[in-house]
């Protein structure tokens, strides 16, 4: 569920009780929750892109460190990923719901897949770019 989405069932179910506002809240604070840790590992994941182009342990470090991110919108995630300057594919996979989610710079290549029924990020891996 979008942000947008659940701000406008607090406001539908604020009449009804707090009971149920508080529920919505708890489900807010998972996206943001989402946005953070996903916003975070884009950033660090183009320092490591910008500067290292001969080793691929600070990516696999990265990857080790941030995945699984659970509880993710596909908003959320396509946003985040886009803001990074070594994007450079978002390929949506319909038969199997899932986006593959691609980095490069020069020499390496990080890669991950999130799943829109599962609503996470998994599988990140890490290579060389063939050219």
């Amino acid at each position: 569920m979008s942000r947008v989405a659940l701000r406008s069932i607090a406001a539908v179910v604020s009449a009804a009780g707090s009971l149920y506002v508080a529920d919505v809240s708890i489900a807010r604070g998972e996206t943001d929750s989402c946005a953070a840790t996903i916003s975070s590992y884009v950033r660090d994941l183009d320092g490591a892109l910008g500067w290292e182009t001969t080793w691929i342990m600070p990516f696999a470090r990265l990857n080790s460190q941030y995945f699984p991110i659970l509880d993710c919108d596909p908003d959320t995630i396509l946003e985040a990923v886009s803001r990074s300057r070594f994007i450079k594919k978002k390929d949506y996979l319909s038969k199997t719901r899932r986006y593959a989610i691609t980095f490069e710079n020069e020499t390496v290549r990080v890669f991950f897949i999130y799943s829109v029924d599962l609503r996470r990020a998994e599988d990140p891996s890490v290579g060389w770019v063939n050219k």
